[in-house]
């Protein structure tokens, strides 16, 4: 692979870290407060959705850590080796955590709660979607790797 690829992919990877710890000491504190003002009715939820959002954002951390690892065994040419899957499986299982986070706190504010709207209803169909195709896309980008990793290994013995 390029280096002005890894090189770039890598900066981003920095970046995007950097926001998410950004989001979660500043940014979401802050916004959970104001929201709590704005909307005393639902104030005593502050503090579990604020720990909810945080912990997704936890879990695209730990998925960024894991592209991370992916990235410099794929600079090393090393992307076709069994160590490789358990990275994946990561990425897998953060999407999963986050995606059954997200629609539970919002099946929570809209059912048990009673409130939110519909904003709330899309943005729940929004991560279900989107986190179960995201998830069943890395399942079969994971059986891909797998494919090639046991091919590669079937050469390696070959030659």
């Amino acid at each position: 692979m390029d280096k002005v690829v890894v090189v770039g992919l890598r900066a981003l990877l920095i970046g995007l870290g950097l926001g998410c710890i950004l989001g979660q000491a500043v940014i979401i504190p802050v916004m959970a407060s104001d929201l709590a003002r704005e909307f005393p009715e639902v104030a005593f939820l502050q503090v579990p959705y604020t720990l909810v959002a945080v912990l997704i954002i936890l879990c695209i951390e730990i998925a960024f850590v894991a592209v991370w690892r992916l990235l410099t065994m794929v600079a090393q040419e090393q992307i076709f080796a069994e160590r490789a899957i358990p990275w994946v499986n990561t990425i897998v299982w953060a999407a999963l955590v986050s995606t059954v986070l997200s629609v539970g706190c919002c099946m929570h504010l809209l059912f048990l709660i009673n409130a939110g709207g519909p904003g709330v209803f899309l943005l729940m169909v929004a991560a279900l979607i989107g986190g179960l195709a995201f998830s069943l896309i890395m399942v079969v980008m994971r059986g891909l790797l797998v494919t090639a990793t046991r091919m590669r290994s079937e050469l390696d013995e070959v030659i």
